[in-house]
């Protein structure tokens, strides 16, 4: 998706700066103008020559570390004076916490803890800095539903064999899910949710754009499958001491979880 986002701000005439780990991956868009910049956000050195552990680390604090040395940078072009043409921020901090920094998605829970830790820290910078540095927006994009390569290249199926089946062995032998041990590991690998994808990425990235290149962007962007409706779903009351209630009932199904725990129950007896 930051491929698609880009590639839109660049044939909207924006000076772009796209960074990757991999600099094979930049191929494509130097061939379209834009400037490449290979960048490790876990890395240090990395950062450093850019400017002039995994999931925790790319998820929050490689964002950190990214934003700290390029804010002098924002700040700066907050003093100056944009084309009149234009009327968004002169700044902006653009974090993608997706839904998943309010939703907990079954068996991702160490991605959804990461996610919401950035959704958090992203909230935090708007209060320290929106106030004080006129210009400078800090935005949240809530994605929900996009086609990308994320479940494919996830860790699970990574681990599946040549075929693209998966295999047993994503569990450690102990699990305490055994008898649900296959139903366990689809739900883990999320190729069902891949179904109900539709959105492209530039499809995406065509709707996000607009809305931060605004007079007055929003603080969070809900873009993607269904945005309105997860929007509405997360922020629905829940039952009882135990949580509950129809978002996380649909969540059940939709990751697997339900199933799971039939399996569970009639193993243990209950």
């Amino acid at each position: 998706m930051g491929a698609a986002l880009a590639i839109a701000f660049h044939c909207l005439g924006h000076h772009v700066f796209a960074t990757a780990r991999n600099p094979s991956k930049l191929a494509p868009l130097a061939e379209q103008g834009i400037e490449t910049v290979q960048l490790d956000i876990t890395s240090s050195s990395s950062i450093t020559a850019a400017v002039g552990s995994n999931l925790l680390e790319t998820n929050l604090w490689g964002h950190l570390a990214v934003t700290q040395p390029f804010l002098p940078l924002l700040l700066r072009s907050t003093a100056t004076s944009p084309s009149p043409a234009y009327q968004g921020p002169r700044a902006m901090i653009v974090n993608h916490t997706s839904v998943g920094s309010l939703a907990a998605l079954p068996f991702q829970g160490i991605y959804n803890a990461s996610k919401a830790a950035l959704a958090m820290l992203s909230e935090t910078m708007r209060l320290e800095l929106e106030g004080c540095f006129a210009g400078l927006r800090v935005i949240d994009l809530k994605t929900v539903g996009v086609k990308t390569n994320i479940i494919e290249n996830n860790n699970i199926n990574s681990a599946s064999s040549p075929g693209g089946e998966h295999t047993d062995d994503v569990l450690p032998a102990e699990t305490i899910y055994a008898p649900a041990r296959e139903i366990v590991t689809r739900a883990m690998s999320q190729v069902d949710l891949k179904e109900g994808m539709k959105v492209t990425a530039e499809e995406w990235a065509a709707e996000v754009v607009p809305l931060l290149l605004g007079k007055n962007p929003p603080g969070a962007i809900w873009k993607g499958e269904s945005a309105s409706m997860a929007r509405l779903a997360v922020s629905l009351p829940r039952w009882g001491n135990h949580g509950g209630g129809l978002f996380e009932g649909f969540l059940k199904k939709m990751t697997g979880l339900s199933e799971v725990e039939s399996v569970m129950k009639e193993s243990r007896g209950a």
